[in-house]
């Protein structure tokens, strides 16, 4: 890859891992949110449910500053990722002009970019061209598709506990109350629907699990765009379609690259030895 491209690649991986860190702190805020509305169910004395109201009030400012950064993050990354696939991928520069413009929007510095270079971050070997193009999105689109599958199953254990969790404290809440079962029972469900909605846990496992399906599927027609040489209005096609599923899923959930990374790498290699024997065949 041209320095250039080696540059982009640096850039949109510190700003993915600055938009995850974001994400991570939006659901912990998210979380803070609700947990005024949980404890106003066994506090009684005005003053303390007026904190709370004024707490809930502070973390909703919070999420919705911290919901504008991560969307800053989101388009500026997007846009690096496009722009190294297209130029990795067919050898030429986009316009200086265009480069400026993608790396003001970046808030990684020099510095944190090259940390995140890595020269064999794609593993085509191919000449630059269509089949380049479309070996580097076949395989972003596997990586992708392994990660938001296991964003996926940790959202889904998450929403599972966080369920378990709401019959647990009703349990309590209903074995201990005194007087006003019925209204406190309620108080607390709406409390803890409040929490799983506002942490929109169920809805991030949805959208993993989509996005996993979806680009598994990019996989797939990128195997049998190859089978018949990369004709270029699929290959333009396919990379639209793909990123139209990468730019309206969750990020996947930070650290699960580096938990899984030799295990997929594995299955990537092994991927492309299938590819390789069926091509020769």
């Amino acid at each position: 890859m041209s320095p250039e491209v080696l540059e982009l690649v640096g850039y949109q991986r510190a700003e993915f891992a600055k938009a995850g860190q974001v994400r991570m702190w939006m659901i912990v805020t998210q979380i803070m949110v609700a947990l005024p509305a949980i404890g106003s169910v066994f506090v009684e004395a005005g003053p303390c449910v007026l904190l709370l109201a004024l707490a809930g009030l502070a973390m909703v400012l919070t999420w919705l500053a911290l919901e504008r950064r991560y969307s800053r993050l989101r388009q500026a990354c997007g846009r690096a990722r496009r722009a190294s696939l297209i130029m990795g991928g067919l050898g030429q520069s986009i316009s200086a002009v265009e480069l400026l413009s993608i790396k003001e929007t970046l808030s990684a510095t020099e510095d944190q970019a090259k940390r995140f270079v890595d020269p064999n971050y794609f593993a085509s070997q191919a000449p630059p061209g269509r089949r380049r193009l479309g070996e580097m999105l076949q395989e972003s689109a596997f990586w992708t598709s392994r990660m938001q599958g296991e964003s996926a199953r940790l959202m889904w254990g998450a929403f599972l506990l966080s369920v378990i969790a709401v019959g647990l404290l009703f349990t309590v809440v209903v074995a201990f109350a005194v007087q006003n079962v019925e209204e406190r029972g309620a108080r607390v469900m709406l409390a803890i629907l409040t929490l799983l909605i506002s942490t929109d846990i169920l809805g991030s496992a949805m959208a993993h699990s989509e996005a996993a399906s979806g680009t598994e599927r990019i996989v797939h027609r990128l195997a049998d765009a190859e089978a018949r040489n990369y004709p270029e209005p699929d290959i333009l096609l396919i990379l639209s379609d793909y990123n139209a599923i990468v730019e309206t899923t969750p990020i996947a959930v930070p650290g699960l690259y580096e938990l899984h990374r030799n295990r997929l790498e594995r299955l990537f290699q092994a991927f492309q030895s299938t590819r390789s024997r069926s091509t020769t065949t």
